[in-house]
């Protein structure tokens, strides 16, 4: 799940997408998905098995956003030491 504070994600499309780069590797795409609100403030990632096996072995994540009159914003996490949930 990917949660913004501050400004609003922006899909101009039915079948959202975002890149990750886990790590130097090439980025990746992951479908996304917005709540059944319709909030513009969340995101759920589709493929959450996927998404955490290779989070789980990175020590940098970074994550391209959409943002509503923003443009693209990407977002780096230091992700060394997850353990899965």
């Amino acid at each position: 799940m990917i949660v913004v504070d501050d400004g609003q994600l922006h899909c101009q499309y039915r079948n959202c997408r975002i890149l990750v780069r886990f790590d130097q590797a090439k980025p990746t795409s992951f479908s996304v998905s917005s709540p059944a609100d319709n909030s513009s403030d969340t995101w759920f990632i589709e493929d959450t098995t996927r998404f955490i096996s290779q989070l789980s072995r990175a020590k940098q994540v970074i994550v391209e956003l959409q943002f509503y009159q923003q443009g693209i914003r990407e977002i780096t996490f230091e992700t060394t030491g997850f353990k899965r949930p």
